[in-house]
């Protein structure tokens, strides 16, 4: 496991989990939502691309101007919730190949969180459909998993967008698609 740091310092790590969605650890001890998605969105359904309206020919360049902005927007206010020192999760499973990736305390996890609070296997991630190409689902938890500070059922699949905050037990993170990820790299590496 790295940490944001040893992503901005060493880009082969960054090459390693190139297109892949990450979990980043919060760096506050308090859920800060930032994305305008609903956690409660069926998997599958969606609006366009980060809650923007599908572009059209008239207004396309708009649209797109639009959309950068509120990217840049939200990867500036990723940068205040997380610290050099956030640990950094890619989001793939041990056998490196994108199925279902497992989250929980069990050393058998694609990814392991060292927190009592979370349960042995918490929650696992999976490709979606359409506008939400991730979708996360809760594996009947203890102490639940909340997406954007709303508890959420479970096995029920729940869509993920870029920025959404994410509680398993007590441990907070961020999930960043890969432009997001990487947008935030360039930012820290700029404060160096």
């Amino acid at each position: 496991m790295a940490n944001l740091i040893d992503y901005v310092q060493n880009s082969d790590l960054e090459y390693a989990c190139a297109g892949r969605p990450v979990l980043i650890k919060s760096a506050l001890s308090e859920e800060v939502v930032i994305a305008e998605t609903s956690a409660k969105a069926p998997a599958g359904f969606g609006g366009g691309t980060n809650g923007f309206p599908e572009p059209t020919a008239v207004f396309h360049h708009e649209t797109i101007a639009m959309m950068m902005a509120g990217k840049h927007d939200k990867v500036e206010e990723l940068a205040k919730l997380v610290k050099p020192d956030s640990l950094v999760l890619p989001l793939v499973s041990k056998g490196g190949v994108w199925a279902n990736v497992t989250l929980g305390r069990s050393a058998a996890a694609d990814l392991h969180l060292d927190d009592p609070t979370a349960s042995v296997i918490h929650a696992t991630f999976e490709i979606g459909a359409h506008d939400y190409p991730f979708v996360m689902k809760d594996m009947d938890s203890s102490n639940g998993t909340y997406v954007n500070c709303e508890r959420i059922q479970p096995y029920v699949p729940v869509n993920l967008a870029s920025g959404d905050c994410v509680r398993f037990g007590h441990s907070i993170f961020y999930f960043l698609n890969d432009s997001h990820f990487t947008d935030l790299l360039e930012l820290f590496r700029e404060k160096q």
